[in-house]
């Protein structure tokens, strides 16, 4: 967190921009990360403050006003995801705890941090209807291609086809809704005439479809032997589903995917004018020192806060569905086609009736005509039709009442897929965190996504081990560590003996082989595509995409990224935006569940430069190291890997970080590497230390 701050916060950062910097730990576990980042930016904030003003806090007060700071960062400006539940639930009590203050208000996070799969969504990326065709040979069809994203103005990937279309003159909510669910066709025609409301927001480029609404060949593309043994019939019902539902679209197929994609970047303002409003309305004041007092004072409970968030974005037990559950529907829609279980071959929709039924939810309109005569409370909860009666009229009468639970009726299939969402926790970062985003700054830009990303994401390769599934119901299996080929042999017999085996063995494997599906297509990873799937690498080019233009991101993980074979064109990437490397040994023990050998590092990523420069420190086994050789003068040899005890080095020296820069990594090319490896590709080795006065190696 240290060296991240470090490179965030320049010298001449204002103390007031401090408190608007945004932090986001993607696998948050219980918060440390988090939790640290908002007492080292609580302690900046107030160190520079005071040099602005002129004037010191007296000591015996000081702690209570860091305190304050400390609650009034975590309130606003900390987000954290993870797949665990219970995680959620332990971050929420770890930040209660070190941000409470005396005054007895607790923060509040029902905006900020969220359960969900923080590798598995949607995105707001796009293909070129050029590509949808079948003019286009196989290989240069969109499925082969890499989408292209829909880019913030302002933001560190801006590309200059990206449109942005302002004003005021409708709304975010100016779009035309459709006309009726008595006919999901007639309502996905009808989007083919819908009108553009012009908002401040971002909108893709013209002749281009939102990769959530087009097929994928890695859908349900489960490939195990022993499960088509299995469920023979649907694997082969699921081969021939793929293989038709890839194929390429008629010209009138296209229109209506471009017409969609519009609804979709009217949704997506709408959404993000709701959000924005109701974020900022569930946010109390907090005095903070250096600050003006606030005009009038706003404090609710945050039982109040809970109602408005969920009869708002989150429609539960309303009538009508918001901007962001259509969305979210729909992308949810084509992350379940990746997981869709086996023995659900029979649900699959055929192409016709996927386009239906994204029209129906994108553009349609199902509700109850029995409403009462208040009807945005009737619609949308007593809470929410007084704190915003304005938007939810307008969500009402300009995008049109949608009642999810009438819609599940109707339509069995989205339920089905509603609940698999909520089984696989798909997040879609750009939709869950939109006025991150797309909302304002206090400078007039887009924010564009968040200042800081970290965090220790999970050391983990995804495959499947059926030994573990096994082993649940009969620990022999386990215990007597089969091999595979004898794990073979006594599966179909478990699986007869065992009740309830069957289902969560599918399952196991479904949630395994899709994941790797998932995270090895090249739409989705393709800095990562050839690779050798580990999650933590997942996390690195995730991380770059929800950062914003200025934005850091500092992880600890293993070192395979930097001696990967096949790991070149990451590499490139990588090394472009690395600003420090710290690589540990863990012969201490750091991580007490991982082998002494092992090796890990810290690293610090910026924005893209054209010609890579960073800090290098190699064979560290304690933090303190950094540190220490950051302050060392340089002067005296440069310690061993141990010291005269036989104990491994712990002790700084100033010659032990080296300025790394391109010509260096061209030498290691040459050493380590085959010809015809470029500098930016190269493999990069542990250097312990630089000779004196060079500025870089």
């Amino acid at each position: 967190v240290k060296y991240a701050l470090k490179e965030l916060i320049p010298d001449d950062m204002p103390a007031d921009r401090i408190l608007e910097l945004t932090v986001c730990e993607p696998a948050m576990g219980s918060a440390a990360f988090l939790n640290e980042a908002v007492n080292q930016l609580a302690e900046k904030y107030l160190d520079r403050k005071q040099g602005e003003l002129g004037r010191r806090i007296p000591h015996a007060d000081y702690a209570d006003e860091l305190q304050k700071v400390r609650h009034y960062i975590a309130d606003r400006n900390v987000h954290g995801v993870d797949l665990n539940p219970v995680a959620l639930e332990l971050a929420e009590v770890s930040l209660w705890l070190n941000c409470i203050h005396k005054d007895g208000r607790v923060p509040w996070f029902g905006y900020q941090l969220m359960c969900g799969n923080s590798l598995v969504g949607a995105r707001r990326q796009v293909f070129e209807s050029a590509s949808l065709g079948k003019e286009n040979k196989k290989a240069e069809r969109w499925f082969n291609r890499v989408p292209e994203r829909v880019m913030v103005p302002g933001s560190g990937e801006e590309s200059d086809s990206a449109e942005t279309a302002t004003g005021h003159a409708e709304g975010a909510m100016g779009a035309v809704r459709g006309k009726s669910a008595g006919s999901a066709k007639t309502v996905r025609n009808s989007a083919r005439g819908a009108v553009k409301g012009r908002v401040d927001c971002v909108r893709r480029p013209s002749g281009t479809v939102y990769h959530f609404l087009l097929p994928a060949p890695g859908m349900a593309d489960y490939r195990d032997k022993a499960a088509k043994t299995l469920e023979l019939a649907n694997m082969e019902r699921i081969k021939e589903w793929r293989k038709e539902f890839c194929k390429p679209f008629t010209d009138e197929q296209i229109a209506e995917l471009e017409a969609l994609s519009d609804r979709v970047d009217d949704l997506w303002a709408a959404h993000t004018e709701q959000l924005a409003r109701d974020h900022r309305e569930t946010e109390d004041t907090l005095p903070v020192w250096g600050q003006l007092a606030p005009a009038r004072e706003r404090l609710t409970t945050n039982t109040w806060k809970d109602r408005i968030r969920a009869q708002g974005i989150y429609s539960e037990g309303t009538r009508t569905a918001s901007p962001y559950r259509r969305l979210k529907l729909v992308m949810d829609y084509w992350c379940a086609l990746w997981f869709w279980p086996i023995e659900a071959a029979g649900r699959l929709p055929d192409r016709e009736a996927f386009l239906n039924e994204i029209a129906l939810v994108l553009t349609g309109s199902v509700y109850q005509p029995d409403l009462g005569p208040n009807q945005t409370a009737d619609l949308f909860g007593a809470e929410y039709a007084e704190h915003a009666a304005d938007i939810a009229r307008r969500i009402s009468n300009e995008i049109g009442m949608l009642d999810l639970d009438r819609l599940f009726e109707q339509f069995p299939r989205l339920k089905f897929i509603d609940d698999l969402a909520r089984r696989h926790r798909f997040h879609h970062w750009e939709l869950a965190f939109a006025d991150l985003f797309y909302g304002e700054a206090t400078d007039g830009r887009m924010r564009g996504g968040f200042d800081l990303v970290l965090g220790n994401p999970p050391w983990v390769k995804v495959r499947w081990e059926e030994g573990s599934v096994l082993g649940d119901y009969n620990p022999e299996f386990i215990l007597r560590g089969y091999s595979a080929s004898d794990l073979a042999k006594l599966r179909d017999e478990a699986i007869r003996r065992y009740e309830g085996l069957r289902e969560s063995w599918l399952a196991e494997l479904e949630q395994a082989e899709a994941t790797q599906a998932f995270l090895g297509a090249e739409q989705n990873y393709p800095l990562l595509s050839g690779q050798q799937t580990n999650l933590y690498k997942c996390f690195l080019p995730q991380a770059w995409m929800i950062g914003n233009e200025q934005g850091v991101a500092s992880f600890l993980h293993p070192e395979g990224v930097y001696d990967a074979p096949r790991g070149g064109a990451f590499r490139a990437t990588l090394y472009r935006r690395l600003r420090a490397h710290f690589q540990f040994q863990n012969e201490k023990n750091l991580f007490s569940e991982v082998d002494h050998h092992t090796l890990f590092s810290i690293n610090v990523y910026g924005e893209s430069r054209s010609s890579p420069e960073f800090l290098h420190i190699a064979n560290l086994y304690a933090p303190t190291t950094v540190d220490a050789s950051f302050c060392h003068d340089g002067r005296g040899p440069v310690p061993g890997l141990k010291n005269d005890n036989n104990e491994w080095t712990i002790a700084g020296h100033g010659h032990r970080v080296i300025k790394m820069a391109e010509n260096a990594l061209a030498t290691f090319a040459k050493l380590y590497d085959e010809p015809d490896v470029s500098s930016l590709e190269a493999r990069l080795p542990a250097l312990h230390g630089c000779a004196p006065r060079t500025d870089h190696c």
